[in-house]
């Protein structure tokens, strides 16, 4: 009996001591594999990816929506109240300053214009007959003075009226409103129709207070619609803010290629308030900061090397730098926080 349990106890310590070995032969080879990495790293240069620095178009833009209207354009208003007796354009025609739109009756009773037509004819023919009588020398000068005021005064009371009856383009453009038709029944002030110099288009938008200092008169503008883009400028900068909208009033004014835009459409634009023909920009994610400065890795003979930069301006995840960098630089895009100041890096194609 006492064999036996030497016999085990010698066998447990062997059984031990194999685990035991076993353990230390796996602890070792993890270890050699974890050496091993370091010593590719160290051999052959941590993987990055880079990509070569180039100088190139940055511009930074401010976006809106922002309401159209015509540059020219003008509303008439009935002066009379009476049935609409023609309509000679409709929506989408174009008209000649002074042309006739809309025609009301001439026996309307308010306006009287065949007695003020009356008036005109008999004063008219007044001032014919004395300025020949002037002309040979029967009336004096202050006679025939009286007879052409009172020419001029008819003259310029039928006008007035025939304008009420006739009312006419107030200038050249299309027809963009029409609110009447034919034996519509109309009152004084009420709007007849909107005539639109559609040749330059202007645009209405609300800059915040924030914004507003980077907004100036001349900048680019360039607004898309239904696929065509238009180039314009900011044509005015409002200096109060307006109380209702809590922002700055901005205008920019388009050339209106083939009439493609009309008055109340909304249109995105974006203004363009910086922009460097000669950038060199970086993505936000290959920049590094350390004690509030700003750097970035590049490769120069097979070598990490931290370059510090100074930035500019930002448009979203690309960043302007003005000093740090430049053309023909290899800048580590990839694997930069992976490395150190002169750390032996192995270039990776994609």
């Amino acid at each position: 009996m006492k064999k036996k349990v030497v016999w085990l106890s010698i066998t447990g310590v062997l059984v031990l001591t194999g685990l035991s070995v076993g353990f230390k032969h796996l602890g070792g080879k993890a270890e050699l594999q974890n050496k091993s990495m370091e010593q590719i790293y160290q051999e052959s240069g941590v993987p990055v990816k880079v990509k070569e620095v180039v100088a190139g178009q940055f511009t930074k833009q401010l976006k809106y929506s922002a309401i159209l209207k015509a540059r020219s354009e003008a509303v008439c208003y009935s002066r009379v109240s009476d049935v609409v007796q023609e309509v000679f354009f409709k929506v989408g025609d174009y008209v000649r300053k002074d042309q006739t739109v809309i025609t009301f009756p001439k026996n309307n009773q308010k306006v009287q214009y065949y007695q003020l037509k009356a008036s005109y004819d008999l004063a008219e023919q007044t001032y014919h007959r004395l300025s020949k009588l002037y002309e040979q020398g029967v009336i004096s000068k202050q006679e025939l003075d009286n007879a052409r005021t009172s020419y001029e005064v008819a003259k310029a009371n039928l006008r007035i009226t025939d304008d009420s009856l006739r009312v006419k383009a107030p200038l050249s453009g299309y027809i963009t409103q029409l609110n009447v038709k034919p034996t519509d029944n109309v009152s004084s002030e009420q709007p007849l129709f909107t005539v639109s110099n559609l040749d330059q288009i202007e645009a209405q938008l609300w800059a915040s207070s924030q914004e507003i200092d980077q907004i100036k008169p001349g900048q680019k503008v360039t607004l898309n619609w239904d696929g065509t883009q238009f180039e314009g400028f900011v044509s005015q900068v409002g200096q109060i803010m307006d109380g209702s909208k809590k922002a700055f009033e901005v205008r920019a004014l388009f050339k209106n290629k083939n009439n493609i835009l009309t008055s109340g459409i909304t249109a995105d634009l974006a203004i363009e308030t910086y922009r460097n023909d000669q950038a060199i920009t970086v993505n936000r994610k290959d920049v590094l900061s350390e004690n509030g400065k700003y750097f970035v890795y590049v490769v120069d003979n097979g070598v990490a090397v931290k370059r510090e930069i100074q930035t500019g301006v930002a448009e979203g995840t690309v960043i302007e730098v003005k000093s740090g960098l430049k053309p023909g630089d290899l800048l580590i895009t990839e694997g930069n926080k992976m490395v150190a100041d002169h750390t032996k890096v192995k270039i990776v194609r994609s």
